[in-house]
């Protein structure tokens, strides 16, 4: 997601083979999907649109017989850069550290002699 305006136009020459001073929208998306990147050409020079989502991803269209590129309609599009919530799998620092703690605590009222405080991993 490191290429600008010119990059990003080359690419739309060499891959679609379209030109993209003709008005239309295309879409670039990393492969996280989490953003995007959509260059068009307006009257008398290049917008750039980037999004990043944060704990959401853009649900991009499948391609049929592994076409790198796919026409979608303004609904669609919308759609798109709505993203979708995504389930975080991380866990933060606090809440492990956090989690940790009661483990201990209960490891202590139980009774077993397990203490795990202030030893290395």
């Amino acid at each position: 997601m490191r290429q600008g305006f010119d990059r990003l136009a080359h690419a739309v020459k060499l891959e679609p083979g379209e030109d993209p001073q003709r008005g239309s929208l295309f879409i670039f998306a990393n492969r996280g999907a989490t953003r995007l990147k959509a260059p068009w050409f307006d009257v008398n020079g290049y917008c750039l649109l980037y999004k990043r989502l944060h704990r959401a991803v853009f649900e991009l269209p499948a391609s049929s017989g592994g076409a790198l590129s796919v026409q979608i309609d303004a609904r669609r599009l919308a759609k798109l850069l709505r993203g979708s919530a995504r389930e975080s799998t991380r866990k933060s620092r606090r809440g492990d550290r956090a989690s940790k703690h009661r483990q201990r605590a209960r490891n202590r009222h139980r009774g077993d002699g397990i203490d795990l405080i202030g030893s290395e991993r």
